[in-house]
């Protein structure tokens, strides 16, 4: 999280992972590699393959959210990564910014869970 936390402020671009500028999923791409986890989440894919990858690995329910566990809006529409305590941090048209749950234009969905510790 740490990593993308240090992305705030870039800007929003369609189909890019980073270093500087980020898509939805670039973003979460980007900081789970960066941090030598892009394992734990299958990889770069879109929103739909994510919540796919993770049907049998790791859906929870709406209201056990955890902190890293990653964030899906709408109909597989928008993809960011848990902070807790109701926030998110995701790649948004107007930059990467952390951001209330439930604060989108587009509603939230489900949470997938990410195991982020070996073992």
């Amino acid at each position: 999280m740490s990593v993308a936390k240090n992305q705030i402020g870039d800007p929003w671009v369609w189909g890019t992972i980073g270093p500087d500028k980020f898509d939805c999923v670039g973003l979460v791409y980007y900081s789970f590699r960066q941090a030598g986890l892009a394992d734990r989440i299958g990889g770069y894919r879109g929103v739909k393959a994510y919540r796919d990858w993770f049907a049998d690995r790791g859906r929870v329910s709406r209201s056990n959210g955890r902190r890293g566990d990653l964030v899906i809006w709408g109909n597989n529409q928008h993809i960011g990564i848990y902070l807790g305590r109701g926030r998110a941090i995701s790649a948004l048209t107007s930059g990467v910014k952390i951001h209330a749950l439930h604060g989108l234009t587009i509603s939230f969905n489900t949470f997938l869970r990410v195991r982020l510790k070996r073992g």
